[in-house]
């Protein structure tokens, strides 16, 4: 069955953000929300991208760090979901 409505979530360090050009120029399906105490982002598609079984989903995400650290190379708390 094909994923219709799914959310992306991960864990950011404080002062990180996704980039707004970025978010802006995929507003169109996708809805980004940052919880700045929680440090959660979260991209849930709001129209076009499905996931069909078996298929990988590549998805490159701007995100804005404080400072280079090798500790930002990897996104903490990487999750997916079906949400519909």
């Amino acid at each position: 069955m094909r994923v219709i409505k799914w959310r992306l979530s991960f864990n950011v360090p404080e002062d990180t953000k996704v980039d707004p050009d970025w978010a802006e120029s995929h507003r169109d399906w996708l809805q980004v929300d940052h919880d700045v105490p929680s440090g959660v982002v979260t991209l849930e598609n709001t129209s076009g991208y499905t996931i069909a079984p078996g298929d990988d989903l590549t998805l490159d995400i701007r995100v804005l760090f404080p400072r280079e650290d090798p500790d930002f190379e990897h996104l903490d708390g990487l999750k997916l979901q079906q949400i519909a």
